[in-house]
């Protein structure tokens, strides 16, 4: 959600390029403890966050941040949906597991 909304880590390191459902992303490690890896994918074409993977421990999950509206607080657009999918069996085969949706971000 907050990397959707253009809040983002200070260190990501250098990002390596990656194709993701026909589109070209830049990926950045953003975090990596033990068996956890957090991953944040850029859309090279608009230049937004739009996914974010988690793996840890065998399982592997992907969350999807869309549907974005101007927030006056933050004065930025964010997200207004999340979808977080499964994705042990592949980003193709991917489950949706839960889904999100605010009505205002305080």
């Amino acid at each position: 959600f907050t990397a959707g909304g253009g809040f983002v880590p200070a260190a990501m390191g250098t990002a390596q390029e990656q194709r993701l459902m026909g589109k070209r992303y830049a990926v950045y490690v953003v975090g990596k403890t033990g068996k956890r890896t957090v991953l944040l994918y850029k859309n090279l074409a608009d230049n937004q966050f739009e996914w974010v993977r988690i793996t840890d421990n065998g399982g592997d999950w992907m969350a999807a941040a869309y549907n974005p509206r101007y927030s006056e607080r933050f004065q930025r657009m964010l997200p207004r949906k999340i979808d977080v999918f499964d994705v042990a069996g592949g980003v193709a085969a991917k489950q949706l597991i839960v889904q999100y949706e605010f009505v205002d971000v305080q």
